[in-house]
């Protein structure tokens, strides 16, 4: 079974030293947080089964500002607080904002390993295994739709790749569902158990991308406080999974190389080298071929990753599929938006199976949720589908107008939310403000209908 997680949000050496000793008898694995900044990516990928908040000490109520920000990630993990100046008032408070415990350092250290144990004991056990069941990843909660002979060259792909320890290079264009496939082949296997870590190489910066991968050390850089593990390191025993590969940088290509062929990292600011055991699974929509071929992808990198390979057609390649796809989407959205619809006309699901969709699966899920989310009727028609699925009319993905399209029906769809747009479009908050730039679009939904007044 997979051992519970403790997100660590704390620079008190004493206490981080505790709670790694105690990590070794009471079998659990630690995260560390060097502050609020780093906080999100936790909640993101790792999903914390318990946090401890430590001591602030120029502001105990620091504090209480972390907790709020921990229960907007996550409503069901325990929040523990640490700190050396407690005081009546900041117990009260810190019940109110849903902290599980409290503790103050150092009379209650004792106290404390206590607690984090029976918060983490066999009792909560299925509490915990029931949360992670509820946040498990909508990757693994989606099923692999698709009929025909390609479907099933696909799904006995699928399971014979899961059953060794190979790199793995999956491409096809955005949207196809190389994540969804990546963690399939995680979740069937033996590495099941242990973390799936998802990294969006294009999500990061070049001068981040070491520091965000293999981690640091307390002091490594201005901001250091203290220690990080690294991304690839929570993936030790389990899978990770580098997607857009074929955007990284020569000095990126360097750092993965060395984890492909040694399986170790050396987090900055240390000169040891640490042993991660994880499965690597790679994913492009490039032509890694032709990058190597134009000398902006290395070759050594690319024989390493490409040992088992799984190509995912577009879309359009599959028409077949479309209904089904839509049936499946229109179920999902109809549940979780509390909507009456029943499906579409057969005059709009005509023109949805003609449509060509450079988004793919992506694009073709945005869609329904903006139909459904706007529909009028039980019945979605013709006239409620986006322009472009009505004409027939459709771009290539790198195109402008493509982006235009498809972010505004991310946008659409989750009301101008910009996190959860960028969740659904796949790239990060900075990546999506990028792009709304480019395409010249509102910033917000309330300037959105200005416009169109």
């Amino acid at each position: 079974m997979q051992l519970p997680t403790l997100l660590v949000v704390a620079s008190d050496q004493g206490l981080r030293h505790c709670l790694h000793n105690l990590a070794r008898t009471a079998h659990f694995q630690i995260l560390e947080s060097p502050g609020k900044s780093t906080l999100s990516r936790f909640f993101e990928h790792d999903h914390p089964d318990l946090i401890v908040i430590g001591p602030a000490v120029a502001d105990p109520w620091d504090a209480m500002r972390i907790a709020r920000l921990v229960r907007q990630w996550t409503r069901s993990a325990p929040i523990v607080v640490v700190t050396t100046q407690g005081s009546e008032d900041l117990a009260i408070a810190s019940m109110r904002v849903g902290v599980s415990d409290y503790f103050r350092l150092p009379r209650e250290i004792t106290e404390l390993g206590e607690g984090i144990r029976r918060l983490l004991d066999d009792s909560t056990a299925a509490d915990i295994a029931a949360a992670r069941a509820v946040r498990k990843d909508a990757r693994a909660a989606t099923p692999l739709i698709g009929t025909g002979d390609d479907a099933d060259r696909l799904r006995a792909s699928i399971d014979t790749i899961a059953t060794t320890d190979s790199n793995v290079l999956i491409t096809g264009e955005t949207g196809t569902g190389k994540e969804l496939t990546a963690a399939l082949i995680h979740e069937r296997s033996r590495r099941s158990r242990y973390p799936f870590v998802s990294i969006n190489c294009a999500a990061i910066p070049d001068n981040l991308f070491e520091s965000e991968l293999f981690g640091y050390e307390r002091g490594a850089f201005t901001g250091a406080s203290s220690s990080n593990v690294g991304r690839v390191s929570t993936a030790h025993r389990g899978t990770a999974f580098l997607d857009e590969v074929g955007d990284l940088s020569a000095v990126g290509q360097a750092k993965v190389l060395r984890l492909v062929e040694d399986k170790e990292v050396s987090r900055l600011g240390s000169a040891r080298s640490i042993r991660v055991d994880a499965r690597i699974v790679t994913a492009t929509n490039q032509n890694l071929q032709t990058l190597v071929a134009d000398g902006r992808f290395r070759s050594d990198l690319y024989f390493r990753l490409n040992v088992a390979r799984i190509h995912l057609p577009p879309l359009r390649e599959r028409r077949c599929d479309i209904p089904l796809l839509l049936t499946f989407y229109i179920a999902a959205c109809r549940s979780r938006l509390d909507r009456d619809v029943d499906g579409f006309t057969d005059a709009a699901l005509e023109a949805l199976t003609s449509y060509d969709w450079p988004g793919n699966v992506r694009e073709l899920k945005n869609v329904v949720e903006c139909c459904v989310m706007n529909a009028v009727s039980r019945l979605i028609t013709l006239s409620d589908l986006p322009k472009e699925c009505r004409t027939g009319t459709s771009v290539e993905p790198s195109s402008q107008s493509g982006d235009r399209v498809r972010l505004l029906a991310a946008l659409s769809a989750t009301k101008w939310n910009k996190s959860e747009a960028a969740r659904a479009l796949g790239c990060s908050r900075m990546t999506l403000y990028r792009k709304i730039a480019k395409c010249q679009l509102p910033g917000s939904l309330a300037e959105m209908r200005k416009k169109r007044a």
